[in-house]
C-alpha cells in the first residue's frame, strides 16, 4: 500500500509568493484515521522548506509499504529558514472546504525558551493553526498580536488574493 492510496489521498499544497516562506502540504486524513488530536479533527500539516524536501516527501508518500505510517518525515527535522522577528504567514485555501492556515515562524531567541518535548514546535521553529474561515484567521492573528504585546516585533504576511469560492 502507498500512503497516497488512502491516508494521504486527499491533500493540497498551500504556497506563498515569498521565497522565504515555506509551503504547507495539508493532508485531509480519512475518517477511519481521523482524531481529535488533529487540527480541526482531520487535517495533518507538513511544512516543506525546499524543493528537495518536497521531492523527498512525495517519494515518502508514494513508497510501497505493508501498513500505514504517520507522514511525519519532516516534522522533527530542524528548520533551514531563519527569521529575525515573529512572522505570521496567512495562507488561504485554493478550494472551498479546506481550512485557512496561520503559520507562525518563531525566531531562535523564542524557540530556545521552549522545553524540548518534540511536540510544541514543528521543525523546531513553527506553530500552525487552522480555521474554517478567513474572519477566524484574522481574529486569531490579532489576538496573538495582543497577547504578545507591543514591545514584541511581529511581521504579518497576509495571503494574496481571495480563496476560490470565497469571492
Amino acid at each position: 500500500m502507498r500512503l497516497t492510496d488512502d491516508l494521504a489521498a486527499r491533500r493540497r499544497l498551500y504556497t506563498f509568493p515569498l521565497p522565504t516562506a515555506p509551503v504547507v502540504v495539508l493532508i485531509d486524513i480519512p475518517r477511519h484515521y481521523a482524531s481529535e488530536s488533529l487540527p480541526l479533527g482531520r487535517f495533518y500539516p507538513i511544512i516543506v522548506e525546499t524543493a528537495e524536501e518536497f521531492v523527498e516527501l512525495e517519494t515518502f508518500l508514494t513508497a510501497e509499504r505493508s501498513e500505514p505510517v504517520p507522514p511525519d518525515l519532516l516534522a522533527r527535522r530542524p528548520s533551514h529558514l531563519a527569521v529575525t522577528c515573529i512572522t505570521f504567514f496567512q495562507y488561504c485555501p485554493s478550494e472551498p472546504g479546506w481550512p485557512w492556515l496561520l503559520l507562525c515562524h518563531w525566531p531562535k531567541t523564542y524557540t530556545q525558551q521552549v522545553e524540548e518535548d518534540g511536540e510544541m514546535l514543528a521543525r523546531d521553529a513553527y506553530t500552525i493553526e487552522m480555521f474554517k474561515g478567513q474572519s477566524q484567521l484574522l481574529a486569531a492573528t490579532a489576538q496573538f498580536a495582543r497577547i504578545l504585546g507591543s514591545e514584541v516585533r511581529i511581521q504579518t504576511v497576509p495571503t494574496e488574493g481571495v480563496a476560490a469560492g470565497y469571492a
